[in-house]
């Protein structure tokens, strides 16, 4: 009887994980260059039940076996491309195919989809945190005022090839990369797989890539998680009911 209420019970944190994730995504939909993220669960083993014959367990035949709930394995991000959205900023950037812009911050190298740019005091192009964006000679630093980007990547300031942006991939980003929140991402701990530079890769000038956020799917997702919620919660009160009577009725003396 407990263990049925402990596996209602895993079954609601996992779903209300799950609720957080898909609102998470939702809430990111306008958000340029956003992977959205899907949560994975794991069965915890499986346990034997046994009868018990004349007061004794030990030798006793098997009735089957019972799940003992759920729990959550991880949370991966979605890498499929999103869709392109122009707005004739020529400071925005969109890549088509595997890779990350670089960024550079107080925390290290940081990776990202975000490509929308702006110019700092110093003539830097930044982030919309602040954060430098890297070309293949460092820093970038754009003094002029005619700037064009082409597919390659190969920074054109006034007529003149400035710098070209340093766009990186990774085998398998899933498995190699972590969100570290502001839309950035950085290599996992434990890591040994390096950034190489992508080999495949558009550059847009005066597009962003859409957040890969299907707001239908999304939105269902969240429906079903709800519903599966309220199942195991309703689990729980009956097993609940079922306690009270044994407790108050069952074992009434008249």
């Amino acid at each position: 009887m407990i263990r049925g209420l402990y596996t209602a019970a895993t079954g609601m944190l996992a779903e209300m994980n799950k609720h957080d994730v898909i609102a998470n995504n939702l809430a990111n939909v306008d958000t340029a260059g956003y992977k959205k993220d899907t949560l994975t669960l794991e069965s915890f083993p499986l346990a034997l039940i046994k009868a018990v014959e004349g007061g004794r367990v030990r030798n006793a035949s098997s009735i089957g076996y019972l799940g003992t709930g759920v729990g959550i394995s991880e949370t991966v991000f979605d890498n499929s491309q999103g869709a392109m959205k122009e707005t004739g900023n020529k400071l925005d950037f969109a890549l088509m195919g595997e890779g990350f812009f670089v960024l550079d911050t107080p925390n290290g190298e940081m990776y990202t989809r975000n490509g929308s740019f702006a110019l700092d005091a110093q003539g830097r192009l930044v982030d919309a945190h602040g954060y430098y964006v890297r070309g293949q000679n460092g820093v970038i630093q754009i003094d002029g005022d005619d700037v064009s980007v082409d597919k390659n990547g190969n920074i054109i300031v006034d007529g003149t090839r400035l710098d070209s942006f340093r766009i990186v991939e990774f085998g398998e980003p899933e498995n190699v990369l972590r969100k570290v929140g502001e839309n950035l991402f950085q290599i996992s701990d434990g890591s040994a797989t390096a950034p190489q530079l992508a080999g495949n890769v558009v550059v847009s000038q005066g597009f962003i890539e859409t957040s890969n956020v299907d707001v239908a799917k999304e939105t269902v997702g969240l429906i079903v998680t709800l519903r599966a919620y309220e199942a195991n919660q309703k689990v729980i009160q009956s097993h609940n009911e079922i306690l009270g009577k044994a407790v108050n009725d069952v074992g009434r003396l008249r």
